[in-house]
């Protein structure tokens, strides 16, 4: 698994499955959290918006605020 990296102030990068809709995001402080149910033109909206930071909150954390911490 490979994560692509993310030009933003909190997160460092994030893996997503289209299969399972499981986003795994890496924030910089190297913690990792699973976001799960979110649609592939979610992760796209987020990680090609302006503000990775405030898309993630509005369209990930909002919907989601519960992840699973994983690392």
């Amino acid at each position: 698994m490979k994560m692509t990296k993310v030009d933003s102030s909190v997160i460092a990068g994030y893996f997503y499955n289209d299969e399972t809709q499981a986003l795994l995001v890496e924030y910089h402080n190297k913690s990792v959290y699973l976001y799960q149910d979110i649609s592939a033109s979610t992760v796209k909206k987020v990680f090609s918006a302006d503000s990775v930071g405030k898309s993630f909150r509005k369209n990930v954390l909002d919907k989601d605020p519960t992840p699973i911490r994983i690392k």
